[in-house]
Parts: structure tokens; C-alpha cells; sequence
């Protein structure tokens, strides 16, 4: 939850000095459990807690890249008021979108892209071990979208040409 990730930045994160942090959360927070009729962590509270977590690695001068959770499968199970768990999911996903563009964050949203694979007939659970924990292959599909955002952002923040590797990909 990011609300935990709050509280682990200090120690975790800044103590390391990298220069980029990526930043996803949403599905835990957005999770309504069993004889629950609320999600764990409310809107405005995640909101908030995404915002710092953006503020505080900016005061360090490590950029933050946020990204949306990616969505579950369309056979995963229901949450805890019987809907489909990608209901209250999108709603996260939303703020995420909505925190990145306040804030001019940089954003790999992998909501939209699974969800829209989804759609297309693809099944998540192929990219899941369990409808939403990416398996080796959602992994990739994560990294795929991660690897020219991040890439972007460290080119611009080191402020250096890109490496040969990532202008001509072919070259060995």
C-alpha cells in the first residue's frame, strides 16, 4: 500500500540515492476485503499518499516515474462486496493518472494497456500466476512498457546522450 511505501521511503529508498524511482501501488489499496464495504485504503488518502511519495524523492533529486497497476484477469475472483475487483481498481488507476499529470510525473500506465488487451481477447490469466501477480511473462509485458519511459527520464535527469544500444537496439 502506499501508504507503507510512505513509511519505508527514508530507509528503503532515499538512503540508496538512486537516481529513479518507479512508484505503483493500487491494488492492495483499492482492495475491498471480505465483510468490507470499503476499499483499505480510501481515495483521497491514496491521493495524498502518492503525492508525497512524488514530493519527497523530488526533494532528493531522484526522479519519480508513477505507474498504474496492471489490471486483473477478467476471471479473477470478486472482492469482498461481491464486484469484480477491477472496478474499484480503475478508480486507482485513475488517481494515478491524475496525480502524474498535477504533478508532471512521468507515467507508464499498465491499466490501460492490460485492460485493453484484455478487451482484445487475450487472457490475463497467462500473465498472472494468480489473475493479478505478473508471471514471467507479465513481467515482460511490465518491463516492455517500463524499459523507454525510464530510459527517457534517465537520458534527461543524467542529462547524457542515449547509449548506442537503446538509438540501434540490432547492434550487438
Amino acid at each position: 500500500m502506499a501508504g507503507q511505501g510512505l513509511k519505508r521511503l527514508e530507509n528503503d529508498v532515499v538512503a540508496k540515492k538512486p537516481s529513479i524511482v518507479t512508484i505503483m501501488y493500487g491494488h492492495n489499496d483499492s482492495y475491498v476485503d471480505a465483510g468490507q464495504t470499503a476499499a483499505r485504503v480510501s481515495i483521497p488518502r491514496f491521493r495524498g499518499d502518492l503525492s508525497q511519495l512524488v514530493q519527497r524523492l523530488r526533494e532528493t533529486n531522484i526522479v519519480p516515474i508513477l505507474m498504474t497497476p496492471p489490471a486483473y484477469a477478467e476471471k479473477s475472483g470478486p472482492n469482498g462486496i461481491g464486484e469484480h475487483c477491477n472496478i474499484k481498481l480503475a478508480q486507482y488507476a485513475d488517481v494515478t493518472r491524475q496525480v502524474a499529470d498535477t504533478l508532471q510525473v512521468p507515467l507508464i500506465d499498465h491499466f490501460a494497456a492490460w485492460s485493453a488487451t484484455s478487451k482484445s481477447g487475450t487472457d490475463l490469466n497467462d500473465w498472472t500466476t494468480d489473475g493479478y501477480h505478473p508471471n514471467p511473462k507479465g513481467h515482460i509485458e511490465l518491463a516492455t512498457r517500463m524499459l523507454p519511459v525510464v530510459v527517457n527520464s534517465a537520458v534527461s535527469h543524467l542529462n547524457t546522450p542515449l547509449p548506442e544500444w537503446v538509438k540501434n537496439p540490432g547492434l550487438e
